[in-house]
């Protein structure tokens, strides 16, 4: 909160016309942005988050010639919450893909969910696996922060039943043996804290 993004992009048409694209967790856009790539194809692009609005914001880059975008996700927390965490990889490593599943127990309230996700490789920044919660009626994606050995933090974004679940939850996956995640789950306000141990459904 209150951070400068510094955004940076290849691969676009020299000197072509780039629309930036903001995207606010509730799913509201701030106006668009018109820029211009370098001779290169570069594009450079500082973004300074002012709302106190916090979870996930997803930035597209628009090629206005080739009609094609390029997106990447960022975790928006309060001041005084967790520093990010430096990466030691840039993707989900294979042995944490597969599709899990298990019981996530809430203290605030005192409750107890089942859980079933699914995990696929893919870059930080990236949707990488989607997450159900069947008794509370909610679920949606994971989208990758960080990779540090074998312990991943995913950002949830839910896309149905936000009424019962929010969307400001970051997820900490830790591989403890083979068929087997400790989850962490926390509310980026600190209004609820879950864990979990799920075990491998299927690869």
């Amino acid at each position: 909160h209150g951070e400068i993004v510094h955004v940076s992009g290849t691969g676009f048409t020299p000197r072509g016309a780039v629309l930036s694209h903001l995207i606010r967790p509730d799913g509201t856009e701030y106006p668009e942005t018109p820029m211009t790539a370098d001779a290169t194809g570069n594009i450079l692009h500082d973004i300074t988050i002012v709302p106190n609005t916090f979870g996930t914001y997803e930035l597209v880059f628009e090629d206005v010639v080739t009609k094609t975008s390029a997106t990447q996700r960022f975790l928006m927390v309060p001041l005084d919450f967790d520093k990010a965490v430096t990466p030691t990889a840039d993707r989900l490593p294979a042995s944490l893909t597969g599709v899990w599943h298990g019981d996530v127990a809430g203290d605030r309230p005192a409750i107890t969910s089942p859980a079933l996700i699914a995990l696929t490789e893919g870059r930080i920044g990236a949707i990488i696996g989607s997450v159900a919660y069947p008794s509370l009626g909610c679920g949606g994606e994971l989208w990758l922060i960080s990779v540090t050995g074998n312990r991943a933090q995913a950002g949830e974004i839910i896309r149905y039943g936000q009424d019962r679940c929010n969307a400001r939850a970051l997820i900490t996956v830790t591989q403890e043996r083979q068929d087997t995640l400790a989850l962490e789950w926390r509310d980026i306000t600190r209004a609820g804290h879950a864990s979990a141990r799920l075990k491998k459904r299927s690869e």
